[in-house]
């Protein structure tokens, strides 16, 4: 009894130092300096917290790659969240985190970087975040290990040559856009991925709207824009309302849907009004490999056609293998490795155009045990313990050598 009393009273100190601090706080045995203990941790074992923005079908996928994969070839385990769904539970989360020893946060949910790469620097611990571009958070902060992310630019010349591709029938399309996080920049792969669509259907069809591009791409519209030509529509849904996705796609008008994020949660929306209508939607949609996207490009619609038709493929686990390389090289003693003129570092996945079910099938094996993109084998090599000639650029070439999906897929698959 009086051994939990004092383990009981040694939690409940720690954790009123974590909540009652600010700015760098107060860490035990490390002075001023929080990550003094951090300073060299070669070859040991170390926990690392990540934080999610959703829990799905992919969420297995994720913590199969990090326990087995990325893990044991790294040294490190792994502590995942639930959906945070506020400041306070996201500190919560950070604070016990460090209480069980975690060295360092992957952070999926780019709404929160500011705050969990603030929390990280108070309690001496490193941060990695998934996201494509610095928003609000400070790069210089000990604790900001960098970003890694869908390429914008890559993002937007998928787009773009798919909506090139759909639009070259010799026929009118109307065209109903989600644009997601797309408003005021939130989310940089969505802006880039909209103005792709705008500048398809411009280009294509002579269109004058009343704004620039990029003004309506990272608005907050929700309707119909100012296109310049009556046979020629373009319907924008920005945020996360997806009942005016609803709404417009039961016109019947829009026979083109371009989602710059999943469109599984639209999927029997637009069957139904295919049904009702008797139309075909074509459907340009971010995806990763799952089985909704399997399911969509080998069915087909009450017409015949392809339910889906272009997606562009972000691969579900390359960046948690630059996420966990960048905390194992940090604390053993290189995050400098990740700052370029003393600011953090942001790191690009560059997505996949797939357009057949043939092509999905090749992409299909991968992200598996055995074929994962990054193996764990991989991974150890952009970390300077694992192989003294690790930089900065030795992640970069890795990624660009993992953007050429047909190239990757000869060099995995027997």
């Amino acid at each position: 009894m009086k051994k939990k009393i004092i383990i009981l009273l040694f939690v409940t100190c720690i954790m009123t130092i974590l909540t009652s601090c600010s700015g760098q706080g107060i860490i035990p045995g490390s002075g001023t300096d929080p990550f003094a203990s951090l300073t060299n941790k070669t070859g040991e074992e170390v926990l690392v917290g990540v934080i999610l923005n959703e829990v799905n079908e992919n969420t297995n996928v994720i913590k199969d790659y990090l326990n087995n994969e990325i893990g044991p070839n790294l040294n490190m385990t792994f502590d995942f969240s639930e959906v945070l769904k506020n400041e306070d539970a996201r500190v919560t989360f950070i604070e016990n985190e460090f209480v069980k020893g975690a060295v360092g946060i992957i952070n999926l949910d780019t709404s929160a970087a500011k705050s969990v790469i603030e929390t990280c620097q108070r309690l001496g611990m490193y941060c990695h975040n998934q996201k494509s571009a610095f928003s609000d958070e400070n790069p210089e902060l000990t604790a900001a290990l960098g970003n890694c992310g869908a390429s914008s630019a890559g993002m937007q010349v998928a787009y773009k040559a798919a909506m090139d591709e759909l639009l070259n029938d010799g026929q009118l399309h109307n065209v109903l856009i989600y644009s997601c996080a797309a408003t005021g920049k939130q989310a940089e792969s969505h802006y880039y991925s909209t103005l792709a669509v705008l500048q398809a259907m411009q280009e294509k069809y002579n269109l004058t709207y009343d704004r620039t591009i990029e003004e309506i791409a990272q608005s907050a519209d929700v309707g119909p824009l100012v296109t310049g030509r009556s046979d020629v529509k373009i319907y924008l849904v920005s945020g996360n309302i997806r009942t005016n996705i609803v709404s417009a796609l039961e016109t019947g008008e829009y026979d083109i849907y371009a989602c710059v994020a999943g469109y599984e949660e639209d999927a029997n929306a637009i069957d139904a009004v295919e049904k009702a209508k008797n139309m075909d939607i074509k459907i340009l949609a971010t995806a990763s490999i799952e089985a909704r996207t399997a399911i969509g490009f080998s069915e087909k619609d009450t017409l015949g056609n392809n339910v889906l038709n272009y997606a562009v493929i972000n691969p579900l686990t390359v960046a948690f293998a630059i996420d966990a390389a960048a905390i194992r090289n940090a604390v053993d003693g290189h995050a400098d490795m990740y700052k370029v003129d003393g600011k953090a570092v942001q790191l690009f996945v560059e997505p996949w155009l797939c357009a057949t079910a043939e092509e999905y099938a090749g992409l299909a094996q991968l992200d598996k045990p055995g074929t994962w993109v990054i193996s764990g084998e991989e991974a150890k090599m952009l970390c300077v313990s694992f192989n003294s000639e690790a930089t900065l650029q030795t992640s970069i070439d890795l990624l660009s050598s993992v953007s050429d999906s047909d190239a990757l897929i000869s060099r995995k698959l027997p």
